[in-house]
């Protein structure tokens, strides 16, 4: 039985590789399970190069703040390598200016490094996010699969690390966070609870009041034009047109039409 606390859980979580591998040797994974575990961290430093959150953190420390709190909570390992890649079919860089692909190219990349169990997690955490599916997870807390509350879990353990410092309120936009999270404090703790780690329930609630009660001045924060992630290339580093193109003018146009068509239906 896990004995954790929710200020234990709020001071644990690494924010470093090294602090998540202490942790997991602290904790007696097997060898094998450590290498599961490497090869999810390698990956994610690859397909995070140069990425940063809104706040200004490597977006890397995301993911291992929140595989982290997973492997404090004590899931299996395969649960803490997919916390370490957990979003990467929407927003990894796999050097084909995309966004939100989960294409076979991409899927073949993880099956690589991390073997389709792995995958298939990474896939199934997209369809249970919280935000698009709080009542409905709500309401069939009862009636999920082992895997199912496992995944929600790694969600709310995302939301926490978001507020864990209060990063989400240097964000230069952060209500499309603080407006799901403060509104739904209450459903949010519930959840938790109703899945078993009130402990999380708890800790995200008192994350969440922080980053509620405090306010970060305008010169701290980012440039509302970034909203989520920056990405920083080394000045030698050459990007090929294509993937320019992608970027800067396919992708802005299908989000565009995309959000058309949803307005229109």
């Amino acid at each position: 039985m896990n004995t954790l606390n929710a200020g234990a859980l709020l001071a644990g979580i690494a924010r470093t590789n090294v602090q998540l591998y202490n942790q997991l040797l602290e904790q007696g994974r097997s060898e094998s399970d450590l290498d599961l575990i490497r090869s999810a961290y390698e990956l994610a430093a690859q397909l995070y190069a140069g990425a940063y959150q809104a706040d200004g953190k490597p977006f890397v420390v995301h993911v291992v703040s929140v595989a982290s709190a997973v492997a404090l909570l004590g899931q299996p390992s395969r649960f803490v390598a997919t916390a370490l890649v957990h979003n990467v079919y929407n927003n990894g860089d796999f050097g084909d200016g995309k966004q939100r692909d989960d294409g076979a190219r991409r899927r073949r990349v993880l099956r690589a490094a991390l073997g389709s169990e792995v995958e298939e997690l990474v896939r199934r955490f997209a369809e249970l996010r919280i935000d698009r599916n709080l009542d409905s997870l709500l309401a069939r807390c009862d009636a999920m699969t082992e895997v199912d509350r496992n995944l929600v879990v790694m969600d709310l353990a995302d939301l926490l690390e978001k507020h864990l410092d209060r990063g989400v309120l240097y964000f230069g936009q952060s209500r499309w966070v603080t407006r799901f999270s403060f509104d739904n404090v209450d459903e949010l703790r519930r959840l938790a609870t109703a899945l078993g780690e009130p402990v999380l329930g708890q800790a995200l609630a008192e994350a969440i009041a922080s980053a509620r009660d405090s306010v970060v001045p305008g010169a701290l924060r980012s440039d509302p034009a970034r909203k989520y992630l920056r990405f920083i290339a080394p000045l030698s580093h050459r990007k090929r047109w294509r993937v320019v193109l992608q970027q800067r003018i396919y992708q802005p146009l299908r989000t565009r039409l995309g959000r058309l068509k949803r307005r229109l239906a």
